[in-house]
């Protein structure tokens, strides 16, 4: 069985701002080979592959997250594999929605 993780974002491996949690991702899951792209190898991937298709084409008409999509959907089809998605929260982040919620809890309307 192929075990590879795939990653996609906008920057490059080594400027990557999620860097830790593509590394814990790795560390939790030591069996899997971790291939990163950025947008510009995702573009050459889907070059690479569908040139000839309409996919290519439609890789540059879309936004970012479509194009985020299409790029997952286009990768498995070639590669094999299932999609998963890992989201990721800053801690700050978390603690400001929990306190919200809570907060919004406090109050009733009658």
């Amino acid at each position: 069985m192929l075990k590879v993780l795939i990653v996609l974002s906008l920057h490059s491996n080594t400027h990557n701002p999620f860097r830790s949690s593509r590394n814990s991702l790795q560390v939790a899951n030591p069996d899997f080979e971790l291939v990163h792209y950025s947008d510009d190898e995702a573009r050459a991937f889907m070059k690479e592959h569908y040139g000839d298709t309409i996919l290519e084409q439609a890789y540059d008409m879309v936004t970012p997250i479509m194009r985020a999509d299409l790029f997952r959907l286009a990768a498995i089809y070639k590669l094999g594999g299932f999609y998963m998605v890992c989201v990721i929260v800053s801690l700050p982040l978390l603690l400001l929605i929990i306190l919200s919620l809570y907060a919004l809890s406090c109050f009733s309307i009658y």
